[in-house]
């Protein structure tokens, strides 16, 4: 399977972090700035660095742009530039345009044009760190589609010594262990095993209803 193209219009700090973590997943980027300055500065880390107006369908199309999988649309605090990004991307066939939005309004206009997801960088990491800190037992929190959602959680003291049949975590929780693994070591998970004994600290996947989900880590916590 080969690499999935992006392209990154706008090159802040969000678009360079994730210029940066997509290299690292190995995405094939594009980033796209009209200042030299930013385009310089993330060159190490795309496959294609340009200097280029972001804005100008003529310019993204001669890029290569249409037909490329993913777009990420990161344009500070101009409304009006990002909109017309995502007009033109979503007109040459991009399939999935994430921008970030300044405002409920603005993230509006950007899903009636096309967006597929909108992002609001601060208030999503405010909420993760509020989550972490009710939650100081949970690892990470990845939310699926509908109300269901996977955790990874450390295992308490007092599971020690028993063992998922123990437990009966769907039945008194409606919750699944769906990975595990001896320690807190995320590189060691494996299927889980139903009769081998827990050690508290022991990293655990679950998936399950959100709700059950948060009854369950508030029970252990």
């Amino acid at each position: 399977m080969g690499k999935r193209s992006v392209v990154v219009i706008g090159l802040g700090n969000f678009g360079m972090a994730f210029v940066d973590n997509a290299r690292r997943y190995g995405f094939d980027v594009l980033a796209i700035d009209t200042r030299a300055e930013a385009v310089n500065r993330v060159a190490p880390h795309a496959a294609r660095a340009v200097v280029a107006d972001g804005t100008d369908r003529e310019v993204l199309e001669h890029l290569g742009v249409k037909g490329m999988e993913v777009a990420i649309v990161s344009m500070g605090d101009r409304m009006d530039l990002s909109i017309l990004s995502v007009l033109h991307l979503k007109g040459l066939g991009v399939r999935e345009i994430c921008a970030k939005a300044l405002s409920d309004d603005h993230a509006r206009v950007l899903e009636s044009i096309g967006a597929t997801r909108v992002i609001h960088p601060e208030r999503e990491v405010a909420g993760l760190l509020a989550q972490r800190l009710a939650h100081p037992t949970m690892r990470e929190y990845l939310p699926l589609l509908g109300d269901y959602a996977v955790i990874e959680l450390l295992a308490p003291e007092a599971f020690g010594g028993k063992t998922l049949r123990d437990l009966h975590l769907r039945n008194r929780y409606g919750v699944s262990v769906i990975a595990m693994s001896k320690g807190n070591d995320p590189n060691a998970l494996t299927a889980p095993s139903v009769d081998r004994p827990l050690v508290g600290g022991d990293l655990l996947v679950l998936i399950g209803r959100k709700e059950d989900l948060e009854r369950f880590e508030r029970s252990v916590a």
